[in-house]
């Protein structure tokens, strides 16, 4: 529901982005490492305080309406492994945007809700990678068709630009 098509400002990006690639003169490329930003210890209190109140009041809603403890555990491995899942193909679909786009209410939501379900997918997706089923079956099913659909469609793109260069 919040991951959009990219903009026109995106494609404005990416073509000079391109064109700063082909026609101006190389300059030595510089990496930058991206400092880890260290947060106070308040932060991560009330991180943990949100991780414990989702995780809390998602189990007590599943309880109310009937879910046992099996349930709910089988539901919260899916539930993380999915997110975590969900996550990493977003991080692919962002890695096409050129421009930051700007972060929505209803996204900033969803982050402050979903991130608790992503880091414990995380963990299990690490901790388990070998012996989890749900993330290779869902890796095959979901992620693995996207990325062959985004291998394609840079090479049909690299494939247009060299017929326009040979005009």
């Amino acid at each position: 529901l919040t991951l959009t098509m990219p903009t026109p400002a995106n494609s404005r990006a990416l073509s000079r982005q391109i064109e700063t690639l082909f026609y101006e003169e190389e300059k030595p490329a510089l990496l930058a490492r991206r400092g880890s930003k260290k947060y106070g210890i308040g932060f991560n209190i009330f991180y943990a305080m949100l991780f414990v109140a989702v995780f809390g009041l998602v189990g007590w809603g599943l309880v109310t309406i009937g879910f046992t403890w099996l349930h709910l555990s089988i539901f919260f491995v899916f539930f993380s492994t999915a997110s975590f899942l969900g996550f990493r193909l977003s991080r692919t679909i962002r890695e096409l945007e050129a421009v930051d786009s700007e972060q929505s209410g209803v996204s900033l939501m969803r982050d402050f809700l979903y991130m608790p379900f992503v880091v414990v997918g995380r963990w299990m997706s690490d901790k388990y990678s070998r012996i989890n089923i749900v993330a290779v079956v869902l890796d095959m099913i979901i992620e693995l068709p996207l990325k062959t659909v985004l291998r394609l469609v840079r090479q049909w793109a690299a494939f247009i630009s060299t017929k326009k260069d040979e005009l």
